[in-house]
Parts: C-alpha cells; sequence; structure tokens
C-alpha cells in the first residue's frame, strides 16, 4: 500500500514539475495541470478499487477457511462426545451388572 502511495506521489510531483517548466502560455499550462490531476485522480481511484477487490475476495476467502475448519471442529468435538457417550453407556451396563451379580 505505501509503495502505491509513493509512486503516485512520485507521479504526481514528476508531472506537475514537468508541466510547470514546459514551454507553453499560462492557460495552457493550467489546463495541463488540471488534466494531469484529473488523470492521476481516475488512475488513484482505479487502483483503490482494485485493492478494495482484491480485499474484499481475502476476506470471503478467509470467511470461508474458518467456517470450515469451525465445522470440523465441531464434527469432532461431536464424535468425541458420542464415543465418550457410548463409553459412559457401557460402563454404567458393566457397573449394574456387577452390582446385580454381587446383590443377589
Amino acid at each position: 500500500m505505501k509503495f502505491w502511495i509513493g509512486l503516485f506521489a512520485g507521479m504526481a510531483a514528476g508531472l506537475t514539475v514537468g508541466v510547470l517548466f514546459a514551454p507553453a502560455r499560462g492557460a495552457v499550462t493550467r489546463r495541463r495541470i488540471v488534466e494531469t490531476a484529473e488523470d492521476l485522480a481516475e488512475t488513484s481511484r482505479e487502483r483503490m478499487d482494485d485493492m478494495t477487490r482484491a480485499a474484499r475476495g481475502k476476506a470471503r476467502d478467509v470467511s470461508h477457511m474458518v467456517r470450515e475448519k469451525v465445522q470440523r471442529a465441531s464434527d469432532f468435538a461431536k464424535e468425541r462426545a458420542d464415543d465418550l457417550g457410548e463409553a459412559v453407556g457401557a460402563a454404567t451396563s458393566a457397573i449394574t451388572e456387577n452390582f446385580r451379580r454381587v446383590t443377589t
């Protein structure tokens, strides 16, 4: 981002100095300055739009990746909970069976 700002600032300064030192009448020089500034502004807008689109795309990619990882973690936790539930059920059944044997 700093690179682009520096690039555009350097371009603007160079174009302005070049236009100011060009051999032309004041009105022509002022018109050239305005045109150059408008061109630079349009180029800056286009670059910012490009960077904004790229940033939104990256944000979308990260969002999808996070959702996928959260879903995987949730699925893993559910599987472990199911496994634990089955183990607790088996242990409870074994304890109940042993208790019946001891008490009868």
